[in-house]
């Protein structure tokens, strides 16, 4: 009878395959830092895969430097003490969970368990990941004399605001489009 080989060399095999073909691996992940949902190509920066002797695989870009890395683990929460270690040297971390068979290999990086970056810009001042905003404008009635107005929303990562929400900037741009506010 054939040894089964690991979840984590089957998982090494795939990244290689895919990287051997300059292909992508797209992958989605809820975001801790915006709670939105944000995907993307795992391999866009990663030249090379490196096998640790941990449950840990290392992403590598071209200049050979650490990217990312991949951590498998069977617990369903947050590996914080390691997840931190990468956190701090500028890493990007990545858990799975493995969902059984090699078969699911893919399946169990398409949605990680976690994964430590946003893709919105970083605020030049903090560094803080900033979020994502959105104007609406949009043609619509008064409601006492129904007499056509322009209406300004301000909806930020599924909470919506209006005008007495608004910055001075959000203000003058939303009076700038026509709005009477």
């Amino acid at each position: 009878m054939a040894k089964r080989k690991s979840f984590k060399i089957g998982l090494i095999e795939v990244l290689n395959d895919l990287l051997l073909q300059h292909s992508r691996f797209e992958f989605s992940w809820h975001c801790t830092y915006c709670d939105m949902y944000h995907s993307g190509d795992l391999l866009k920066k990663v030249v090379s895969i490196k096998d640790t002797d941990e449950q840990i695989i290392e992403l590598l870009d071209k200049e050979e430097a650490l990217f990312a890395v991949i951590s498998i683990s069977k617990n369903k929460t947050l590996n914080k003490k390691v997840a931190e270690k990468y956190q701090s040297s500028g890493t990007i971390y990545i858990q799975i969970n493995p969902t059984g068979n090699e078969e699911n290999i893919t399946a169990s990086l398409t949605k990680p368990q976690f994964v430590d970056t946003c893709l919105n810009p970083k605020c030049e001042a903090c560094g803080g990941y900033t979020q994502s905003k959105n104007m609406w404008i949009v043609d619509s009635y008064c409601w006492k004399c129904e007499q056509p107005m322009k209406v300004a929303v301000m909806d930020c990562n599924g909470y919506h605001g209006g005008p007495d929400r608004f910055s001075d900037q959000e203000l003058a741009l939303a009076r700038s489009k026509g709005v009477i506010i």
